[in-house]
């Protein structure tokens, strides 16, 4: 059995569905779409729940998240969008 229990609840913070971010050399990056390229990005996370995580840096609100297949990039820096 197990349980997850609401301590705090925080307003205005950006967050995204849990899943779109990469874990490489001990940090975790999320790749933003900036015209025809997916720039990789680190990103700091905080509090997360069972569908969705907090992003305390790295994002701004309105930027575009890779949400699936990033896994697939490798470490590569940027990558062409078609």
């Amino acid at each position: 059995m197990s349980a997850r229990v609401l301590l705090d609840t925080s307003k205005n913070v950006l967050k995204l569905e849990r899943g779109p971010f990469v874990e490489q050399s001990g940090g975790r990056y999320a790749y933003v779409i900036d015209g025809n390229a997916a720039i990789r990005r680190p990103v700091e996370l905080g509090v997360t729940s069972l569908g969705e995580v907090e992003v305390r840096s790295g994002l701004q609100p309105g930027d575009r998240v890779v949400v699936s297949g990033s896994d697939l990039f490798g470490d590569a820096p940027q990558v062409t969008v078609h």
